[in-house]
C-alpha cells in the first residue's frame, strides 16, 4: 500500500488525505444521523403499539355507543310509526275512533246499548285517552269475537275494563259493562 502512495506526488497525497478525511467525517455524520433516525423509528414503533393498544381498548366502547345510538334511532323511528299508524289524530281522531268502535262491534256481530264517552289527559305523556263505555249482552263466543276484533284492529285500541253485570242467565247469556280505550296525540 505504501508503494501506491509513493506513486502520487505530495499535492495529490494531500488531496487524497483530505478526501479520505471528508469521507470518514461524512460516514461519521451519516452514522450519527442514522442513530437519531433509528431512535425515531423505534419511538414511532412504540407509539404505534401504544395507539393500537388504546384503539383496541376504545373500539368496543365506540362500537357499543354506536349500536346504542342505532337502538335510539330505531326507537325514534318506531315512535314515529306508532304516532302515524296506531294513534288517532287530534283533528279527526275522535270521530274516527267512534266509527272504528262501531265498526268493530258490527264486525263482531254485537249489539250494544248506552254509549258513554270519557275524555282523559295522560299527565306523563303527550296523549289523550278516550274511553268508550257501553253495555253488552250476549254469549261467551260473542265476547271472544269482540276481544279478537279489538286485538286485530290496526289502531291502538284496548279493552280497559270488563265488568260483569249479570252472571250467566240461563247458562248462556252474559251481561257486561265494557270500556274500550283509544289514544290520540295532543296538539301543541
Amino acid at each position: 500500500m505504501n508503494g501506491m502512495i509513493n506513486l502520487f506526488d505530495r499535492r495529490e497525497q494531500r488531496t487524497l488525505a483530505v478526501l479520505g478525511l471528508l469521507l470518514v467525517l461524512g460516514l461519521a455524520a451519516l452514522f450519527f444521523v442514522s442513530l437519531s433516525e433509528r431512535r425515531g423509528y423505534f419511538r414511532a414503533q412504540a407509539e404505534l403499539a401504544a395507539r393500537q393498544k388504546r384503539f383496541a381498548e376504545i373500539d368496543p366502547v365506540r362500537r357499543k355507543s354506536r349500536s346504542g345510538w342505532q337502538a335510539w334511532e330505531d326507537a325514534r323511528k318506531d315512535i314515529l310509526e306508532v304516532r302515524k299508524s296506531w294513534l288517532y289524530s287530534e283533528q279527526d281522531g275522535l270521530k274516527q275512533l267512534m266509527l272504528d268502535v262501531h265498526k268493530i262491534l258490527g264486525e263482531a256481530g254485537i249489539r250494544t246499548t248506552g254509549y258513554q264517552y270519557e275524555y282523559l289527559d295522560l299527565k306523563d305523556a303527550n296523549l289523550r285517552r278516550v274511553n268508550v263505555n257501553f253495555q253488552f249482552s250476549g254469549s261467551y263466543p260473542d265476547l271472544k269475537r269482540l276481544m279478537a276484533a279489538v286485538e286485530e284492529f290496526p289502531k291502538f285500541l284496548m279493552i280497559e275494563r270488563l265488568d260483569f253485570v249479570n252472571n250467566f242467565d240461563d247458562g248462556n247469556r252474559i251481561e257486561l259493562k265494557i270500556v274500550i280505550a283509544g289514544y290520540y296525540e295532543k296538539g301543541n
